[in-house]
Parts: structure tokens; C-alpha cells; sequence
């Protein structure tokens, strides 16, 4: 059966997990970030001054087509990068620039940390506060899969879906999973 010493075993290993993807995610997602700033950067530089217009052009309609600006018709997206390209400094030094990441980038990058380390406290709590080791990592899995409902029920609002519908099958899918992987052992 499962003693304390698991239970400390197991959270000590959620925090760990977490803890070490939380990293990779942080540091992927700000990364990724600073790529598209170099990116952006260049697009402005050829926009000002580079070798081959038309591909800057094109580059920077489809760098549009990313934004509000989606919406406007390639003449207007060419007004815009035509006023872009006068404004501009003749050489902002994008090609040769070496891009590092700031201190915001690093705040970002550390909030997602919090976020995927901050999400284990809620599914390990019941493990502490519940004396009856097994109803503990029941209201577990419970506790898991209501949060995995409420990631749902936030993606389908903001994808115009049904909310309900979303979270009852992210919700019964996590618990089938989580139920699945206690009792396998996995």
C-alpha cells in the first residue's frame, strides 16, 4: 500500500517535474520571443534599406498578416510597411546584433515557471491535509482533473466553442487518465 514516505516521494517528484519543465517551457517561450523581436528588427531594416524590396515587402505582409492588420488589403498593408520603411533608421543594425535577452524577457520566462510550479501546490494539497492516504489522492485526482476542465472551459471561450462541452471532456478525459496512471502504477 501507500505509506507517508510515497506521498513525500510523489510530491517531492511533482515539484521536480514541474519545477524542470517550467524551465524549459520559460526559457523556450522567451527565446522564441526574442527570435521574433530579432526577426521583426530585420524585416523593419530591409523594409529601410535592403537588398531586395519586393521580398521585404512580402516579408512584412506576411509579418501583417500575424496582427489586426490582417484584415486590410495588401495596398493598405503596403502603405503601411511604405510608412514603416521612412521611418525607420537607415541601419538598425539587425543583422549584426547580437540579441540578448532583457530583463522583462527573463520576468516572462519566470512567470511561466511559477505557473507550472504553482500548479502542483492545488493537486498535492489534498496528499497533506487529508489524513486517509487513499481519499487524499483521490480528492487528487479530483483537484487534477477540475483543473483540467478549467483549462477547457478558458480555451473554448476563447476559441468561440462550447465552454460546457469542453470542460466536461477535458475534465472526464484527466480523470480517466489520472485514474488510468494511479492504478497502473505509471
Amino acid at each position: 500500500g501507500i505509506t507517508p514516505e510515497h506521498i513525500g516521494s510523489v510530491i517531492g517528484i511533482a515539484f521536480s517535474v514541474n519545477l524542470t519543465w517550467g524551465i524549459i517551457d520559460g526559457v523556450t517561450a522567451m527565446y522564441t520571443y526574442i527570435m521574433e523581436r530579432a526577426d521583426r528588427d530585420r524585416i523593419v531594416d530591409d523594409l529601410a534599406g535592403g537588398f531586395d524590396p519586393a521580398a521585404a515587402k512580402a516579408r512584412g505582409r506576411e509579418a501583417l498578416d500575424d496582427t489586426i492588420a490582417a484584415a486590410l488589403s495588401d495596398a493598405e498593408k503596403d502603405r503601411i510597411l511604405d510608412a514603416i520603411a521612412r521611418s525607420a533608421p537607415p541601419a538598425a543594425g539587425s543583422r549584426t546584433r547580437r540579441y540578448r535577452a532583457n530583463r522583462d524577457d527573463w520576468l516572462f520566462a519566470l512567470g511561466i515557471v511559477a505557473i507550472d510550479v504553482g500548479l502542483v501546490v492545488p493537486v498535492v494539497l489534498p496528499l497533506v491535509l487529508v489524513t486517509d492516504i487513499a481519499a487524499g489522492v483521490y480528492v487528487s485526482r479530483l483537484v487534477a482533473s477540475v483543473l483540467f476542465a478549467a483549462i477547457g472551459w478558458g480555451y473554448a471561450r476563447k476559441l468561440n466553442r462550447n465552454p460546457w462541452l469542453a470542460a466536461s471532456f477535458l475534465g472526464l478525459l484527466g480523470f480517466a487518465l489520472f485514474t488510468y496512471a494511479y492504478e497502473t502504477g505509471g
